[in-house]
Parts: structure tokens; C-alpha cells; sequence
């Protein structure tokens, strides 16, 4: 066999496991059979994000508007403000759009040492569920410290983190190979 031909069979058999990963067919209709590993990452979701809310809590437009002694009107210009900088993330749960607590002081005021490390992984793309997992879970890049408890210490070096894990973001989404049409 050629090496072309060989290239062109290891290419259909990416295509193909990756249509399969995603729930296609050959002819790229949705497959009704359910992909077990795609279940059980839907459950893990599900899982995490209860575990998010329940752990860390969060709070919604109208509690944080009681909160702060405001209107709710008041706290969504504010929300669209602060999070249209990227100094802040909202998360939307069963049609509720709610605040993570781990953004907020104990006074209800935006943590300015955690809105310092959501800005530069907002704008790598990290979505709103794994950023709030990101702040609030260990990780290698602080000694499997957890990112919002070192910026209350150390905010240059939960900063530089921040911007290590967005760096790797950003690399890998360059580096993601194209998806092939057939």
C-alpha cells in the first residue's frame, strides 16, 4: 500500500471515530443509539454542576439585589458591566442566570483578586461552568493549591496561573485538528 493510500485510510478512520464520538453516522445523521462515553460525560457534568452549587453556592439577580440592598434592575446593569470587561462570569442553571459566590466578597463586592484571574481565562474561551471549577479546584500550576484561596494570598501568583492555563487554552485550540467534511 502506498502512502497515500494509508494516510487517506488513517484519515477515515479518525473521521469516522469522531463522528461516532459525536453521535453521527456515515452519512453524518444523528445516530439514535446512545454513545455510552457521551452519557457518562453528560453525567459527570451534571454532576459537577450540582456539586458547583452546592459546594460554593451562588446566587441569583434577585438575592444578590437583596444582598446589596438594590433593585434587581440595579444588579443586571451591573452584572452586564462587569462581566462585558471579563471581570466576571454568571452561570445559567434550569433557566436562572446565577453568580457564583467565589466572584464576590463576604460583603457582596466583586473580589477584585479573583475578577484578576477570570479575565484572562474568559477571554481564552473557557466556558462560564469550567472557569468556576477551574477557581475553585486544585491544580498543578499552584502545587494542587486551589486558584481563589491563593489569590487571597498571592494574587501575582494566582494571576500568573491564570494566564498559564489561558496560554494552554489558547495553544490548543490553535493546534485542534480541522474536522473533514465528507
Amino acid at each position: 500500500m502506498r502512502a497515500t493510500q494509508a494516510a487517506a485510510l488513517l484519515l477515515l478512520f479518525d473521521q469516522e471515530a469522531h463522528m461516532g464520538a459525536h453521535g453521527l453516522d456515515k452519512e453524518n445523521h444523528l445516530d439514535t443509539t446512545p454513545n455510552p462515553r457521551r452519557v457518562q460525560q453528560v453525567e459527570m457534568t451534571a454532576d459537577l454542576r450540582r456539586s458547583l452549587l452546592a459546594d460554593h453556592g451562588a446566587v441569583s439577580y434577585k438575592a444578590f439585589a437583596q444582598l446589596c440592598g438594590s433593585r434587581t434592575s440595579a444588579v443586571r446593569a451591573w452584572v452586564a458591566r462587569v462581566s462585558g470587561r471579563g471581570c466576571l462570569f454568571t452561570v445559567e442553571d434550569n433557566g436562572r442566570i446565577l453568580i457564583p459566590r467565589v466572584q464576590l466578597d463576604t460583603n457582596g463586592n466583586l473580589n477584585e483578586d479573583v475578577a484578576a484571574l477570570v479575565q484572562p481565562l474568559f477571554q481564552a474561551g473557557l466556558d462560564s461552568w469550567s472557569l468556576w471549577a477551574w477557581l475553585t479546584s486544585p491544580t498543578g500550576r499552584l502545587n494542587g493549591e486551589i486558584p481563589a484561596e491563593v489569590a487571597k494570598e498571592d494574587p501575582a501568583r494566582a494571576r500568573k496561573a491564570a494566564e498559564l492555563y489561558a496560554a494552554d487554552i489558547e495553544r490548543s485550540r490553535d493546534t485542534a485538528a480541522p474536522v473533514l467534511q465528507p
